[in-house]
């Protein structure tokens, strides 16, 4: 069994005895001198204000954390790309690029989101973004920007373009063509259903019968309105691809 602790009257004591022993060496000097040491090493800590992350990068910086993303992205499609189907259209026959469904996006977007969670179309949008000085607004959903993160490694556009943007100038080019080639013109009513084929498109990738039966396609009447239209203006549609 060790000492007895000591009481507080023997703590006092020798707490007093040690004051006494080392008061007569704190001249003005030495005091000046352990304060001034005191500030510079005093930390305050606020509990009150939160500190705001303004940005985060690793040791290479933007450039160098970007590049990394968009090579690993494009290392892991170019593996894939024989046994993802839309993976073989877009990197073995582009020609085909217009026949990518959904479903075909669906399953690239799961095999990524297994094998390579960071590899999320966000995170990837955002170095590519940077990479192309992409000044745009990201598109919001995760189809439509790995579609868009798809066709720029592929090599079919030549830079990050959102698939809204990207069909909306396909739709005007095709129609110029139109107007400029046997001199017709839409009438109003084709217009209006080309315009609505056009949107869907931007948003859903492809047209497929059954999405007539659904909004807005619905409301103006379905496929019967449309093939109507069609037969009475100038007919045909562009190509979303």
């Amino acid at each position: 069994m060790g000492p007895p602790a000591p009481t507080e009257a023997q703590l006092d004591a020798a707490r007093g005895a040690l004051v006494a022993a080392v008061a007569p060496r704190l001249t003005g000097g030495l005091i000046e001198l352990l304060d001034t040491i005191r500030r510079d090493a005093e930390q305050t800590v606020d509990h009150d204000t939160l500190d705001t992350l303004l940005l985060a990068e690793g040791a290479g910086g933007a450039d160098g954390n970007a590049c990394a993303v968009a090579t690993e992205f494009e290392e892991w499609l170019r593996a894939h790309r024989d046994e993802i189907d839309a993976l073989a259209i877009w990197f073995g026959e582009p020609a085909r690029r217009a026949e990518v469904t959904d479903a075909m996006v669906k399953a690239l977007l799961a095999a990524i989101r297994a094998d390579r969670p960071r590899l999320a179309p966000a995170h990837v949008w955002r170095a590519y973004a940077h990479l192309d000085g992409y000044r745009g607004e990201a598109p919001t959903g995760d189809l439509t920007q790995l579609v868009a993160l798809a066709r720029r490694v592929a090599g079919l556009d030549a830079s990050l373009i959102a698939q809204e943007e990207r069909v909306r100038r396909n739709f005007q080019r095709w129609v110029m063509e139109r107007h400029q080639g046997a001199g017709e013109r839409f009438t109003d009513e084709p217009m209006v259903w080309l315009r609505m084929i056009r949107d869907h498109v931007a948003t859903s990738l492809r047209l497929e019968r059954d999405d007539f039966d659904f909004a807005p396609f619905d409301s103006a009447g379905g496929l019967g309105s449309w093939l109507t239209s069609a037969a009475g203006g100038s007919g045909g549609g562009p190509a979303g691809g």
